[in-house]
């Protein structure tokens, strides 16, 4: 599976490692200071990343968080900051 999502990013970004384990999919809106924008996460059990979809069908990664012992959620009054 992290293999199938590799493929449908652009940009040569190495997702697939032989401890990885993809969890969940999802998308979230973006909000930005002059627009917003659709963002796509995947999630692994140690990487969050983010792509938005470019006009060919592919994901452009726009951010990768690792998930290690310096990672957390801070809860904020409208949602979660990362």
């Amino acid at each position: 599976m992290v293999w199938q999502i590799q493929e449908e990013f652009t940009g040569g970004i190495q997702l697939v490692a032989p401890h990885r384990i993809f969890v969940r999919q999802g998308e979230l809106r973006v909000v930005g200071p002059s627009r917003d924008v659709t963002c796509r996460f995947f999630l692994f059990n140690d990487l969050l990343v983010c792509g938005s979809k470019n006009l060919a069908g592919y994901y452009r990664c726009k951010a990768m968080f690792p998930i290690d012992a310096a990672f957390q959620l801070e809860p904020l009054n409208v949602g979660f900051k990362v």
